[in-house]
């Protein structure tokens, strides 16, 4: 492992001790991004290049062997969200996860850790399908996992590709939680625009937490996504999510399902569907994620390849109203390798149970 590694890994474990509730610890703000299936954490401390350490990391230091264990181990994707107040998942937070396919079936040889079948061993992976873990406000899994079931997927020998995944786990990715505790997620689909197989598309669904905050019962409010992004909530209630493979803005509006009984079919797809109307994002011809302004009713929309120039980068990150009007530009013409799309989360230590604020950030996709 290189020396930044594991001086990173040495700071996360010093800064997952400041994340501790600490009635004498000053408050600051922290960047938790995504990116290459580790979720890094970044200092704001208003420079240009903020100290950045690993919070959490994917794989062992020596995957092959029972070694020296991960600080998490976890393959983590898109934003995260923090638990609503009120119960027993307080002050936790989920990500998109996809560690045992990752891990222990599409890698052959599997992992060594893939045999660890203890689940109090830093070493235990379990055999979730692709879905969301849940995670402690120290970065630390919580054994817990919430998904959609993949039918043999617990079943395929390890070092062997599992079949092919139904909508709800083909790529889970963003978050966001309503008022009564409900989890909504998209499944991004296969990514392919040119692949019209309506099962490969991408999803939005929502998971209801149940008298015992279980999140195993869940319906779709749509199936037919082209290329799904991570959805957003505005006050009302209402949930906005990018198509971008139509280069699409799409905002629902209630009727939304309060229980599995409003989806009482094979497909799990609500039997009252959702108001669905186009959310106008002018100058954003292929929009790929939406977040709030802190504290306003406006949006950060970004738009991924277009308006740009071939081979010298592409996209732009506006600002819009509550209505869809086009207020100022942010960021234009991303250079390449650069993602816009990457919108993280903003954690503020003196409220870390919330959500907190949000900032629109370009994450550099190239790790050291």
């Amino acid at each position: 492992m290189p020396n930044a590694r594991r001086w990173s890994l040495a700071a996360t474990v010093a800064l997952a001790t400041l994340l501790m509730p600490e009635a004498r610890t000053r408050a600051f703000d922290v960047v938790l991004s995504t990116q290459g299936e580790f979720m890094d954490a970044y200092l704001v401390n208003g420079t240009a290049l903020p100290p950045k350490v690993v919070f959490i990391d994917p794989d062992p230091p020596n995957p092959d062997i029972l070694g020296t264990p991960p600080r998490v181990g976890r393959h983590v994707n898109g934003k995260l969200c923090f638990f609503p107040r009120g119960g027993g998942l307080t002050g936790k937070f989920v990500v998109a996860d996809d560690t045992y396919r990752e891990s222990c079936l599409d890698r052959n040889p599997p992992q060594a850790r893939c045999s660890v079948t203890r689940r109090s061993s830093r070493f235990y992976v379990g055999k979730d399908p692709d879905g969301w873990a849940v995670f402690r406000r120290s970065g630390k899994w919580t054994k817990r996992h919430i998904h959609t079931p993949w039918p043999g997927f617990a079943e395929t020998p390890q070092g062997t590709p599992p079949p092919d995944a139904p909508q709800g786990n083909i790529d889970p990715q963003g978050c966001v939680f309503d008022a009564r505790g409900n989890m909504y997620g998209n499944d991004g689909g296969t990514g392919d625009p040119t692949d019209m197989d309506p099962s490969h598309q991408g999803s939005l669904l929502v998971f209801f937490p149940g008298p015992r905050q279980a999140y195993d019962t869940y319906c779709f409010l749509d199936k037919d996504l082209s290329q799904a992004g991570m959805p957003a909530m505005d006050e009302a209630g209402n949930i906005y999510i990018a198509e971008t493979g139509k280069g699409r803005m799409w905002k629902y509006s209630p009727p939304f399902p309060s229980s599995a009984a409003d989806c009482d079919n094979p497909a799990h797809l609500v039997t009252t569907p959702p108001t669905k109307r186009v959310f106008p994002t002018p100058g954003a011809p292929t929009p790929a994620a939406i977040v709030r302004v802190p504290g306003t009713d406006h949006w950060y929309i970004d738009s991924v390849l277009l308006p740009g120039v071939p081979g010298t980068g592409g996209g732009i990150i506006n600002e819009y109203d509550a209505n869809g009007v086009l207020v100022r530009n942010i960021v234009q013409n991303v250079p390449p390798d650069v993602h816009a799309e990457r919108v993280v989360r903003h954690v503020r230590r003196d409220d870390v149970a919330d959500e907190g604020a949000v900032r629109v950030v370009l994450v550099d996709d190239r790790r050291p």
